[in-house]
């Protein structure tokens, strides 16, 4: 069964200091009684966590929170775009989405997304 995906009708996020990949621990350092320490693979494929933001109007807020609890059933991976790349990437929610209320703005609502993009 394919991924659901990212729904059209939500932005792609703000273009700020607010989206970042961050790296992953990959592999295991084991010193040695003597000589150099050993190095090798944790595992063979690594989530790589990513955190973003999003302004949404309270419609957009509503499509976020009927995606994550009733699309991914709060635990489903979903296909969106690795922004560093441009090419499909695979994600997952981490936590449920927050959000905090911008007053007097058109886009009202300021959300935060912690995901972690799939191997």
């Amino acid at each position: 069964m394919a991924n659901p995906t990212w729904p059209s009708t939500l932005p792609a996020p703000q273009a700020d200091n607010s989206a970042a990949y961050a790296g992953a621990e990959e592999a295991i350092r084991t010193e040695m009684d003597a000589g150099v320490a050993k190095m090798r693979p944790r595992w063979s494929g690594t989530a790589e966590p990513f955190a973003c933001t999003v302004k949404l109007t309270q419609a957009q807020w509503a499509t976020l929170q009927t995606f994550y609890a009733t699309t991914l059933q709060r635990t489903l991976p979903f296909d969106w775009i690795d922004f560093r790349t441009g090419s499909a990437a695979t994600y997952r929610f981490l936590r449920k989405p927050s959000a905090s209320y911008i007053k007097g703005q058109v886009n009202r609502w300021l959300a935060t997304l912690q995901l972690e993009i799939l191997p």
